[in-house]
């Protein structure tokens, strides 16, 4: 397909739709001339990404200008028209001949009314021409909103400070009922555009931790830029907005896309920050709507189409990388069906936690199944595999289909070796025919422990009796080298491992008041789950280790948080130790660890 450029003549050309094979082609003309033809690119990757997504989308179509006696497949300026229900968008190459838009626009059937969205003042004269010379009438006039701009090279100096009491996660679809409700753009069929934005587009909110309630969000429009962006009355002047600008940079630059944002003529206070996260005012883009002159019979507010067979999804699915502000939203699928979903929440809350404790922890990815680089953990069973320095945590939602994290396992490079730690016996065949079928071999086999579970509304009933001679405290970094010594799991980066969890995780050990000597102990894993927990031996049958557990299960319950602890098979004083605490056993999980195939140079307790 040709490009043809500037031609002075366009009376005789006509529209055509174009084939969704040719959109992207189409789209890469566009890449010349940057910033200046962004939004032209944009508009036509949003809908080369959705069609990948939603194969039989409704009510999109792509049209461009061929000429009758030239070439004709050759098309005119890359100029386009799209039109998505009832908004129309538009653009040609930058320096070129405008006359081809004038014909296109000249060409299309205005009837239904369309809200022209998102064109540049370049544009902006022929748009109004053709809307006198068809005599049309307005729902509303012209809209100019300047366009700020901010290149993804410099997302990685963009500080997020994101404060303790805000959660970070993309939007649902219930959030987009909150937005659309306050939305000073609402509009009959604004309800299906944001929740259609919300599933197809990146998106953010800012939720209070203690409430969940949301407190402001911005999404990503059709043609790329930041829209509906917006903070509750009752909570502005708090950095809430500027939270989410920053939130939406950072996961459109992970995405190697620059960012820009329309923001309407008059508000001060959105300049203002926009301007404070760094954003350069570069062009301008318009908007109106026009009226119909005979409507469609269609109810824009209830047109969904779907997303194809899972089969289809699992064949098109591959690994991705999930960015930190998108970790909340998959962690809260794990919140139904509990506690068998527990051990997945904790897992990834714990990292979640870490990373608003440490910003970017070196040697921690999280996974997750994704279509042309969008996570789809909602559709993918919320499958996830996380690769914390030489362990690996993998889970599933309870009750759905395993065949995802199946894949997602198969899809993961096993290489440097992994200590597979925590996973359900739900997941064990899987490991295991993982394993076989890659032909990986194990330093030691698979070891079951069953997960004992003590809900944190029974914190209250018992009282911990600590003994005149014991005081109770959070453990230290001296004590890690106690500990890591005597520890029978003892292996190379063990000392890492204790002494991290010891700074970021809770936890407690017993000491002589006497003496200050540290006599048992018990920390928290990464999956939530009480570990390490020891007494020593000249300790023993004192009643030390149910006293750290009680300690434990009572800071957890202060933390909102349910305890389990993962007890080895034949330790049957641990069991009789969490029995005698009210704990009861729900489910097992298991360890293992693979050999390498070519190991990672690293140091494990220099890292």
């Amino acid at each position: 397909m040709s490009l043809r450029i500037n031609i002075p003549d366009c009376n005789s050309s006509h529209l055509q739709k174009l084939a969704p094979s040719k959109w992207k082609e189409l789209r890469d003309y566009y890449l010349r001339d940057w910033p200046y033809n962004m939004v032209g690119y944009y508009t036509l990757d949003n809908f080369i990404r959705w069609i990948r997504i939603e194969p039989d989308i409704k009510n999109v179509a792509i049209y461009v200008l061929r000429s009758n006696n030239r070439d004709p497949h050759a098309m005119i300026n890359a100029t386009f028209l799209i039109v998505d229900r009832y908004q129309l968008f538009f653009n040609t190459l930058y320096n070129t001949n405008t006359n081809s838009l004038r014909r296109a626009l000249s060409l299309l059937d205005w009837s239904p009314g369309y809200k022209v969205s998102t064109f540049l003042d370049r544009h902006k004269e022929i748009v109004l021409d053709i809307i006198n010379e068809k005599g049309l009438t307005l729902e509303w006039g012209n809209s100019a909103t300047p366009m700020g701009y901010f290149e993804r090279q410099n997302a990685a100096d963009l500080e997020l400070n994101c404060p303790d009491d805000i959660d970070l996660r993309p939007l649902s679809e219930k959030d987009c009922e909150i937005a659309d409700a306050l939305w000073p753009n609402r509009h009959y069929g604004s309800l299906f555009l944001l929740k259609r934005l919300a599933k197809l587009n990146p998106s953010i909110g800012a939720f209070k931790r203690d409430t969940n309630e949301l407190v402001a969000w911005c999404f990503q429009l059709q043609a790329g830029p930041l829209g509906a962006l917006q903070v509750k009355e009752e909570h502005k002047r708090k950095g809430y907005g500027s939270l989410c600008v920053r939130a939406m940079v950072k996961i459109l630059a992970a995405n190697d896309c620059d960012t820009f944002a329309c923001v309407s003529e008059g508000n001060d206070a959105s300049f203002k920050l926009f301007k404070s996260c760094g954003f350069q005012f570069i062009d301008v883009c318009n908007w109106l709507r026009t009226n119909p002159i005979k409507a469609l019979d269609t109810d824009w507010e209830k047109e969904y189409s779907n997303m194809g067979t899972c089969d289809e999804l699992l064949n098109k699915c591959h690994l991705m990388k999930l960015q930190p502000p998108m970790w909340p939203e998959l962690r809260d699928l794990y919140l139904e069906n509990w506690p068998h979903n527990m051990v997945g929440y904790y897992t990834l809350d714990n990292f979640i936690r870490w990373t608003r404790l440490k910003g970017t922890i070196r040697n921690l990815t999280i996974y997750v199944l994704a279509l042309n680089n969008r996570s789809i953990p909602e559709r993918t069973s919320g499958s996830f595999i996380i690769i914390d320095r030489y362990q690996l945590f993998l889970n599933s939602l309870y009750g759905q289909d395993t065949k995802y994290i199946r894949m997602a396992l198969h899809l993961l490079d096993w290489s440097p070796g992994y200590k597979v730690s925590t996973f359900l016996d739900r997941h064990k065949q899987i490991v295991k025919d993982v394993i076989s079928e890659k032909s990986l071999t194990l330093e030691w086999g698979i070891e079951s422990t069953p997960i004992a579970y003590f809900r944190k509304e029974a914190a209250n009933i018992f009282e911990i009796n600590c003994q005149n001679d014991i005081n109770l405290r959070p453990l230290s970094q001296v004590d890690a080298e106690n500990i890591n010594k005597i520890w029978p799991n003892l292996h190379y980066g063990s000392l890492f491992f204790i002494k991290r969890i010891i700074e970021l995780n809770p936890s407690i050990g017993a000491y002589k008041t006497n003496t200050d000597e540290l006599v048992a102990w018990c920390l928290q894993l990464q999956s939530g789950a009480l570990g390490v927990l020891q007494v020593k031996e000249g300790y023993k049958r004192k009643g030390y280790g149910s006293l750290v557990v009680q300690a434990m299960t009572k800071i957890l319950a202060a933390r909102n948080s349910d305890t389990f602890a993962c007890v080895g098979q034949n330790n049957q004083a641990s069991h009789n130790t969490f029995k005698k605490c009210g704990f009861e056993i729900i489910d097992g999980c298991n360890w293992l660890r693979t050999n390498p195939i070519k190991p990672l140079n690293i140091n494990w307790e220099e890292e």
